[in-house]
C-alpha cells in the first residue's frame, strides 16, 4: 500500500475517487473485506521519542507513538470531516441532560411562586393574619426562580473549534480579569491518548454518537498487532501480571488501550470519553465557576479561599474530584504537578 500522501492523492485526482470513495463508505457502515480490515487497522507502527531540553541538549524523558497507516489517516480524515461541526457543538454547549436538568429546576421554581403568588392573593383577599407569611413565600420564591435561571454552567472542550487554542487563552485570561481576586489551574493527562481507557470511549459514543459505533467496531474490534522496528514484539505475561519481553513465544504485543498518533478517531475516543469526567467534575463543584479546555490541557478558575476549615478551596477541590473521577471513568491520570498549597501561596501573594 502507498505510505506517502502524495501518492494517495495522484490516485484520487487520476480515476480512484469513485472506488476509494466506494470503500470509505463501506468501512464507515462498518463492512468491508477481512483483508481491508487487516490493511487498515491489523497492525499499528510503535516509535520512541525522545524529550531533550531546548538549551542544554539534555535527555528529559521519551514518549511513546503509535503510528498507523496512511490509508487509515485518510478515513477518518473524511469522518472528521463530516461530524467536526456536531463534535464541536457538543464539546462547547452544555450537555443534554444538564439542559433538562436545569429546565426542570426552572419548571419547579415558577410552579413554586405560582403557588406561593394563589397564596398570597388569597390571604390579601380574606385579610388572613397570614398574609406576611405569604409575602414573605413569595419573596423567597421569586428568589428561587431568579437563581434557577442563572446561567448553565458547563465544561467546554474546544479541541475541535477553529482556532481553540486561542479562544482558550483568551478565555481563561478573562476569568481573572473579570476577577482579579480568583485562582486558575491548570492540569495535564499523562500520555491520555495512549492510556484512555476504550471502554469508556465506547461508553461514550453509545451515548453520544452511536452512528459512529460501526467504524469504530471496524478499526477496534480486534486488538492491532504492535511492530516495533520493523517486526513484531514477543511478549509473555508475569507472575505480578505484567506484560514482559519474552524472545521466542508465540503471543505478539497487541493495543488494547488508547489510539494512535495522527489518526482522527484516537481524538473521538480519548476527548469524548475525558469530556464526560470533566463535565462529571463540574455537577459536582457548581461554586467553581469556570472549566475548559482543549483536548487534554484543562483549566479550572475559581475561588482560592476555604470556607471550611480544613478542606481545601474550592477551585482545588473541584480539580482534585477531576482527576478522581477521570482516574476512574477513564484510566487516566496528570502528569505531575506543584501542590495545590503552592499554587495558594503564588495566588495570595
Amino acid at each position: 500500500m502507498p505510505e506517502d500522501n502524495r501518492l494517495i492523492k495522484m490516485l484520487v485526482r487520476h480515476g480512484g475517487a469513485a472506488a476509494i470513495t466506494g470503500w470509505i463508505n463501506s468501512v464507515a457502515r462498518g463492512v468491508g473485506h477481512p483483508l481491508l480490515r487487516d490493511l487498515l487497522a491489523g497492525a499499528i507502527r510503535a516509535a520512541l521519542l525522545v524529550k531533550l531540553h531546548a538549551v542544554t541538549g539534555e535527555r528529559k524523558g521519551y514518549r511513546p507513538l503509535g503510528m498507523c497507516e496512511k490509508w487509515t489517516c485518510l478515513v477518518w480524515a473524511v469522518v472528521n470531516l463530516a461530524i467536526r461541526k456536531d463534535l464541536d457543538h457538543h464539546l462547547t454547549h452544555p450537555l443534554p441532560e444538564d439542559v433538562r436538568a436545569h429546565e426542570l429546576r426552572v419548571a419547579a421554581a415558577e410552579t413554586r411562586l405560582t403557588a406561593a403568588t394563589i397564596e398570597h392573593d388569597a390571604a390579601s383577599a380574606t385579610g388572613s393574619s397570614a398574609l406576611a407569611a405569604a409575602r414573605a413565600a413569595v419573596a423567597a420564591a421569586e428568589a428561587s426562580v431568579a437563581d434557577s435561571k442563572r446561567p448553565l454552567k458547563f465544561v467546554a472542550n474546544f479541541c475541535y473549534s477553529p482556532k481553540g487554542t486561542a479562544k482558550l487563552a483568551f478565555l481563561a485570561r478573562g476569568w481573572t480579569e473579570r476577577d482579579p481576586t480568583s485562582a486558575t489551574t491548570s492540569d495535564d493527562v499523562k500520555e491520555m491518548y495512549q492510556r484512555v481507557c476504550r471502554k469508556s470511549g465506547f461508553d461514550f459514543l453509545r451515548l453520544r454518537l452511536p452512528r459512529l459505533l460501526p467504524i469504530f467496531r471496524f478499526f477496534l474490534a480486534i486488538a492491532a498487532a504492535i511492530w516495533f522496528g520493523g517486526c513484531t514484539i514477543p511478549v509473555a505475561t508475569a507472575s505480578n501480571g505484567s506484560t514482559v519481553l519474552c524472545p521466542g513465544s508465540t503471543t505478539i504485543l497487541r493495543s488494547f488501550e488508547g489510539g494512535g498518533q495522527g489518526v482522527g478517531s484516537s481524538t473521538i475516543l480519548c476527548v469524548g470519553a475525558y469530556h464526560e469526567a470533566c463535565s462529571a467534575a463540574q455537577r459536582l463543584h457548581p461554586d467553581v465557576e469556570n472549566m475548559a479546555a482543549t483536548a487534554d490541557d484543562f483549566y479550572c478558575n475559581g475561588s482560592p479561599v476555604t470556607t471550611v476549615e480544613d478542606t481545601l478551596p474550592p477551585v482545588f477541590a473541584a480539580l482534585a474530584t477531576k482527576r478522581r473521577l477521570c482516574h476512574e471513568m477513564c484510566h487516566v491520570d496528570s502528569a505531575p504537578s506543584l501542590p495545590p498549597t503552592h499554587f495558594l501561596r503564588l495566588c495570595l501573594t
